[in-house]
């Protein structure tokens, strides 16, 4: 009879547990035939501590939190360098009533592109700051610009198809290396060879300036 009553108080202690669980999950929507098993989702407090992480199904992009406690949670999505997604995070309320978890509404992330990313070098030093390129279609349409931090660094967000780096204002600087060919297909680019500067456009007025007797 003992034992009996024992395993009935568990089984009614496991069943508070399991019933106070909350199920948290969603899907996270990539680009092309990406490898999913290197996504996982974090659940964080409001201060950033982590209170569990789940890795993505590699078929399908699912994943599944369970929270244990109401409150106010962070989901975080956390993928390599270079992956960038609509949104990286959504806060959420969970009250055990209305919000998205207690609702059964999934939590999706969508991934919009990748980087392609490189360097402009002025002769053979990094640089300059503020050198704006372009990234073109094959038919020469310009789909974003960007502009060289100090180290001469610059980076696009795209989406996987052909492109050409190159300056945008063709007409400013004497460029060795100037236009490179990149293709984007299911990872971030390091566009090589970097881009080279071998002189800039200098315009000089001269002035008449006539003397008198």
């Amino acid at each position: 009879m003992g034992n009996y009553l024992f395993w009935i108080s568990l089984l009614g202690l496991i069943f508070q547990i399991s019933a106070s669980v909350i199920s948290c999950g969603g899907f996270v929507h990539t680009l092309g035939n990406v490898d999913r098993s290197q996504i996982q989702v974090r659940l964080l407090t409001p201060e950033g501590h982590q209170k569990y992480e789940a890795e993505c199904n590699p078929a399908t992009g699912y994943y599944m939190i369970p929270v244990y406690n109401k409150g106010q949670y962070k989901f975080e999505i956390k993928a390599p360098n270079g992956w960038i997604f609509e949104k990286n995070s959504v806060d959420i309320n969970v009250d055990g009533k209305d919000d998205q978890c207690s609702k059964g509404i999934d939590i999706n992330f969508k991934q919009t592109g990748f980087t392609i990313s490189g360097k402009v070098k002025s002769g053979d030093l990094s640089g300059p700051r503020g050198f704006k390129l372009g990234l073109f279609t094959p038919d020469g349409k310009l789909q974003s610009e960007a502009v060289t931090d100090a180290d001469g660094a610059y980076s696009f967000n795209a989406v996987p198809g052909s492109y050409d780096v190159f300056n945008v204002d063709q007409e400013a600087q004497c460029i060795e290396r100037g236009k490179v060919h990149v293709t984007l297909k299911d990872a971030p680019v390091v566009v090589q060879p970097d881009i080279t500067i071998s002189g800039h456009l200098l315009t000089i007025k001269v002035n008449d300036e006539k003397t008198s007797n």
